[in-house]
C-alpha cells in the first residue's frame, strides 16, 4: 500500500513540527494566537507575497535582503528595531491592507491583520515621523484606541502602540509621504 503524502509529511515532522500543525485548526479562531502568529512569522515569506509593480518587487527585495542582514527577520523584529526600515513599514502596511481586504468581514483573521496594518503605521509614525496610509491622524488614533482596548491584543502590542500617541508632540506634525 502506498502512503499518502500527509502521511509521509507527519513521519518526517519532528514532534515540535507536528504540534504545531495540530494547533493551526485552534489559532484561526483565537486571536491572541494568531497576533502571537504573526509577530514571529518571517517578513521575507509574507512580504514577497505583496501585489507589486516590477520597480516596487525590486526595492522591496533590496529592502527584505538588507533587513535579513541587519537581524530583522520577523514582524516583532520590524516593529520593536528602533531604526525599522521606512520601506519594510510600508511593504508591511501595504501586505495587512491587502490581508484585511481578502478576509472575512469582523472575521478573526481580519481583526488581527487590521491590527499590523495599524501598528505598520504607528510604527512608521513613530519611528520616522511619516504618514503611510490615507487614514487622517484622527483615524488612526481612533482606531489604534479601539484596538488597544481589545483583550486579545498583549501588552507587547500595546506597548508599540503606546508610542503612537504623543507622536504629534514629539517631532512635530507628520509630513505625508506617499500614501499607500
Amino acid at each position: 500500500m502506498k502512503e499518502s503524502y500527509s502521511t509521509r509529511i507527519m513521519f518526517l515532522s519532528t514532534d515540535e513540527q507536528v504540534s504545531k500543525l495540530m494547533e493551526l485548526g485552534r489559532e484561526e479562531a483565537d486571536p491572541a494566537a494568531l497576533v502571537k502568529h504573526q509577530l514571529d512569522a518571517p517578513l521575507d515569506f509574507d512580504l514577497s507575497s505583496v501585489r507589486l509593480t516590477k520597480t516596487q518587487q525590486k526595492r522591496a527585495g533590496d529592502s527584505i535582503t538588507q533587513a535579513t542582514r541587519s537581524s530583522i527577520n520577523t514582524f516583532r523584529d520590524l516593529f520593536t528595531n528602533p531604526e525599522a526600515p521606512l520601506e519594510l513599514l510600508k511593504l508591511s502596511q501595504k501586505f495587512f491592507k491587502q490581508r484585511v481586504a481578502s478576509e472575512l468581514n469582523a472575521s478573526p483573521r481580519q481583526r488581527v491583520f487590521y491590527l499590523f496594518y495599524l501598528l505598520s503605521i504607528a510604527v512608521a509614525r513613530i519611528r520616522w515621523g511619516v504618514n503611510i496610509s490615507k487614514l487622517t491622524e484622527g483615524e488612526q488614533l481612533h482606531a489604534i484606541n479601539s484596538m488597544i482596548k481589545r483583550s486579545w491584543v498583549d501588552r507587547e502590542i500595546r506597548e508599540l502602540f503606546a508610542g503612537a500617541a504623543p507622536w504629534h508632540s514629539v517631532s512635530g506634525p507628520c509630513r505625508r509621504d506617499s500614501a499607500l
